[in-house]
């Protein structure tokens, strides 16, 4: 396999995480071919593996032009953060972040009534790097993306 550093990109805002990839700009394989870190997200160079990909999401349209949001609770994560968008891409997506390992519901407001909405969630975990000391967010791969239209 690939023995290069592993660290955490995002898509330059900032705010989108996205695969990990080797120092040489190479996603990291075995030797048999297989992403070593398995699809449920990234291994850092501490060797700490980022939280599981979150399953089971739900979403189902509330009075008030809000979206109550339900997912399955995964292991090893500091919280989660939930994505939403009318983009069925997710382009320009809103961000939720909810900083509580146990969470499996939120509830997305101010939503615009007659308008579709699709929604991803991924669970994160803060990590201390062993090397700079900072802290770093370790993102899971983000569920299957789901849509609800916003009615009530």
């Amino acid at each position: 396999g690939v023995s290069a550093a592993i660290a955490f990109a995002t898509d330059g805002t900032g705010s989108t995480p996205m695969k990990a990839m080797a120092s040489d700009g190479v996603n990291p394989t075995g030797s048999d071919g297989v992403n070593p870190t398995g699809s449920d997200g990234v291994i850092n160079s501490d060797g700490v593996q980022a939280p599981a990909k979150v399953m089971g999401v739900k979403a189902k349209n509330l009075k008030g032009k809000k979206v109550k949001v339900t997912w399955k609770p995964v292991s090893d994560n500091t919280g989660y953060v939930v994505k939403y968008s009318t983009n069925k891409k997710l382009k320009k997506a809103k961000e939720k972040e909810i900083a509580k390992a146990t969470a499996k519901t939120v509830t997305l407001k101010k939503l615009k009534k007659g308008k579709t909405y699709y929604i991803a969630v991924a669970a994160y975990l803060d990590n201390t790097n062993q090397t700079t000391g900072e802290i770093e967010e370790l993102f899971g791969d983000w569920s299957k993306t789901v849509k609800v239209k916003v009615k009530k």
